[in-house]
């Protein structure tokens, strides 16, 4: 699997990363964050129209996201995969937030 911001592939935990806090983060090689469609607020669609990226621990401490992020600023970290081509984010798939989800999406990056 690979990072949808940078395009490495995924495979350990960082070792020795001053950012280790996250509550998943020592069992987790990637987390999972909700991205709305449309600017800052979300504005732009609905609870249908959301996507999700799967991000490294480098590049998830880079973004240092919050609960969810939006599109724009999504587009403007210039990522492997874009908005578009994020997969959607079900909310009523107890499995949208775990990783592993992702693993056979086919984004599209080399």
């Amino acid at each position: 699997m690979r990072c949808f911001w940078c395009a490495e592939t995924i495979t350990t935990l960082p070792e020795n990363d001053p950012h280790r806090e996250h509550e998943n983060y020592s069992y987790f090689p990637a987390g999972v964050l909700e991205v709305l469609p449309g600017d800052q607020g979300g504005n732009g669609g609905d609870d249908k129209s959301c996507r999700c990226t799967v991000l490294c621990w480098d590049c998830f401490n880079k973004y240092e996201p919050d609960m969810w992020t939006c599109e724009t600023h999504w587009n403007d970290v210039k990522p492997a995969v874009p908005f578009n081509k994020l997969p959607l984010f079900d909310h009523d798939d107890p499995m949208c937030e775990d990783y592993t989800h992702y693993e056979n999406y086919q984004p599209g990056v080399p």
